[in-house]
């Protein structure tokens, strides 16, 4: 009976370890995947932080762009009736010597 019991139990010692082994093995997986977890969380909140200031750089972005946009709009309008009134004033004195020249050719003329 001695021998019976001393069989069972002993081997090598290996059957004793093997539950604390795997037990030991399942948490060291639990602890590496609850990191893993961790990580992936830590970058998701870090890429939304990122992309809300792209998203307020955007915002500021055009927001500069349409106010450059005005100031070009209202340039060009600047720019055209400067060109307008120097066409007007440039017509004027044309106009002002047309008479003038007229006579003078229906002068020679005749």
């Amino acid at each position: 009976m001695v021998s019976s019991l001393k069989s069972s139990s002993s081997g090598n010692g290996y059957h004793g370890g093997r539950p604390y082994a795997v037990m030991l093995l399942l948490a060291f997986a639990a602890a590496f995947l609850g990191v893993l977890v961790l990580h992936k969380f830590r970058e998701r909140r870090i890429l939304s932080i990122v992309v809300k200031e792209k998203d307020q750089r955007l915002i500021v972005l055009h927001a500069l762009l349409q106010g450059e946009q005005e100031l070009h709009r209202k340039a060009k309008k600047k720019v055209l009736y400067t060109c307008l009134k120097l066409k007007r004033s440039s017509w004027r004195r044309s106009a002002q010597f047309l008479p003038s020249k007229m006579s003078r050719r229906q002068w020679n003329q005749h």
